[in-house]
């Protein structure tokens, strides 16, 4: 017997020690992995008989203040429970230093608020919405997922600003999304353009340059992790609502309309909206003043195209004494009306207006004939009268014929003589001065040679690769704009292009200084080729001039405004510039890759 209960103790006393060294995978933790600043939380241990309780917190417990947390004991469990949770609670709790490698991990999220700034009229009154923007900017204090609407007019600069209330930790940053009208939507994220720019220190200023109609919708601004702003399961610690609501725009302009009596008129109004949208039209003619139309009435006709109501105005049977005057059309949504309009000026000629002209050239053609006539009749007559009244030659000395009346019909005969003979004259040296072909000699200094590479005003040497004579302030401000001259002179030509630097234009940069030596640098790049100058002097323009009259094969790249209108006196001469940051060229129609003006 004795034997046998030792056998019992020894294996008794094996299971105890082995389950105290198995008591490491006997300990486990409840509670919540993440708490909301200022809320209590509680983390339970759960431990085996042989465990050591004693909590740390990434560190002995003890450094928090008692005042923190307070401890329960039940045997083998522990709970530890802290009232206030503060950003410095965030850590891995342990509740064994002998049987525990993991711990429980704690996060404190810390609620941030944000304060919506933006200068522009709120949505509420629709019907009175005040269009003058007031001098300082609207702030507000909205909570989680509140909507904010606000009317911006369109064309204009528009600013929104999210701003924390607080500095954001550095892994936290502003993104700002745009939604369809549901608000629930996570939205797209908005990312810089020529339109849009996002500033500030966390991104957290969104302005438009131009407000356009297309920019209307819900725009959620939202403080997330930095990287995750496209993970739509990505948590995030606020978010604003914001509903932008652009007000229709009417293509401002004066149109003048003519029309024939008792034909149609069709007036449309161009809109560019984003919403709902009916046009208002008022009517100033010969009879009505001020006359608003918003639905069909007699002889107007409204219709709709391109989704906007009442946006074409339709005249039928179109009346001289009724219809003419002035028709302005205004555009109105839910919002607002629109800041602009479009006016139309309508004249209605008369049905028979193409007659008029037609019956005063041919009353006029009558006229001229009759006059005509009239005078050839006169003047047969005075002839024959004339001829019956001549002298013969047996009464030529008779003294029965007076003297005044021989005088005079000689003073006509030798009148008309004479202009006739003088006009004669006339026509013969004009006749003689036509005739003579005064020959020019080849040397006369006024014949310009055309040089043989010119078809016309086509330059026949001109092909690539492209041969470009590079001025000074082309290489200034393509630094300026941040523009690499090789491949923007290959992107614009579609070609290989080979640039070209005269002595003098290095000798320019060199004069300029050390504010220009980055120029300088890119110039004596080995890809440019050097020409040398045989000319005294660092003046450029000159010299350019000089060799492209010479040589026909080069392309001028200049900004130079003196420059480029010495070289349009060059025909076959291609000019390179700079507009809108991108390499153009004039007077060469094989430039495909140039930007069409």
């Amino acid at each position: 017997m004795g034997f046998y209960h030792f056998f019992i103790i020894l294996i008794c006393f094996i299971c105890i020690v082995l389950n105290g060294y198995t008591a490491k995978a006997a300990v486990w933790y409840n509670g919540p992995e993440s708490v909301h600043e200022t809320n209590q939380f509680t983390i339970t241990c759960n431990s085996s008989l042989f465990a050591n309780i004693k909590w740390r917190k990434s560190g002995p417990i003890t450094d928090l203040e008692s005042k923190d947390f307070f401890l329960t004991d039940g045997g083998r469990f522990s709970n530890i429970t802290i009232k206030y949770a503060l950003p410095s609670h965030s850590g891995n709790y342990k509740c064994s230093y002998e049987f525990d490698d993991y711990g429980h991990n704690l996060t404190v999220i810390v609620d941030i608020k944000l304060t919506t700034v933006y200068n522009a009229p709120s949505c509420q009154n629709k019907s009175n919405v005040n269009l003058n923007r007031s001098a300082s900017p609207v702030i507000t204090n909205l909570s989680d997922n509140v909507l904010k609407c606000m009317v911006v007019k369109p064309y204009e600069k528009f600013s929104l600003q999210c701003k924390p209330e607080s500095n954001l930790p550095s892994n936290l940053t502003v993104a700002w999304y745009k939604a369809s009208k549901d608000k629930n939507d996570f939205g797209k994220l908005i990312k810089e353009n020529e339109r849009l720019s996002i500033k500030g220190n966390s991104n957290d200023i969104l302005e438009f340059v131009t407000v356009i109609p297309e920019d209307t919708g819900i725009y959620h601004c939202r403080v997330i992790i930095k990287g995750e702003e496209t993970n739509q399961k990505s948590s995030f610690q606020a978010t604003q609502l914001i509903e932008i609501q652009v007000l229709p725009w009417v293509k401002s302009a004066h149109k003048d309309v003519t029309a024939i009596e008792e034909n149609s008129i069709n007036l449309t109004c161009i809109v560019f909206s984003n919403v709902s949208t009916t046009v208002i039209w008022i009517v100033n003619s010969l009879i009505e003043s001020n006359k608003t139309y918003t639905e069909s009435e007699g002889r107007i006709i409204l219709s709709s195209i391109n989704n906007t109501m009442n946006n074409v105005l339709s005249i039928k049977s179109a009346n001289i004494s009724i219809d003419r005057g002035t028709y302005t059309c205004i555009a109105k949504s839910d919002m607002g009306y629109s800041p602009s309009n479009m006016t139309f000026y309508v004249r209605i000629k008369s049905k028979y207006a193409a007659l008029w002209p037609f019956l005063g050239i041919c009353a006029e053609v009558i006229i001229l004939c009759t006059i005509i006539l009239i005078y050839e009749k006169k003047r047969d007559k005075t002839e024959l009268e004339e001829s019956d009244t001549d002298q013969g030659p047996e009464t030529k000395n008779s003294p029965d014929h007076g003297q005044d009346s021989v005088r005079y019909r000689n003073y006509a005969h030798f009148t008309v003589s004479r202009y006739i003979l003088g006009k004669a004259k006339q026509l013969r040296k004009i006749a003689q001065k036509f005739s003579k072909k005064k020959l020019i000699s080849l040397r006369d200094s006024r014949i310009t040679p055309v040089s043989s590479a010119l078809f016309f005003q086509y330059n026949t040497q001109l092909g690539p690769p492209y041969h470009i004579l590079i001025d000074t302030n082309f290489v200034n401000f393509s630094i300026k704009y941040k523009l690499d001259i090789i491949q923007n002179m290959m992107d614009c030509l579609y070609a290989k292009c080979i640039p070209y630097v005269t002595d003098c234009v290095i000798g320019e940069l060199e004069k300029l200084g050390q504010k220009y030596k980055i120029a300088l640098k890119i110039v004596r790049d080995p890809r440019f080729e050097r020409i040398q100058c045989m000319h005294s002097g660092t003046y450029a323009d000159d010299c350019l001039v000089e060799r492209i009259t010479q040589h026909k094969c080069f392309i001028v790249a200049t900004c130079d405004k003196d420059l480029k209108r010495r070289i349009r006196k060059i025909p076959g001469v291609p000019i390179m510039y700079i507009s809108h940051r991108r390499y153009t060229i004039e007077r060469m129609p094989d430039a495909y890759g140039a930007p069409k003006t």
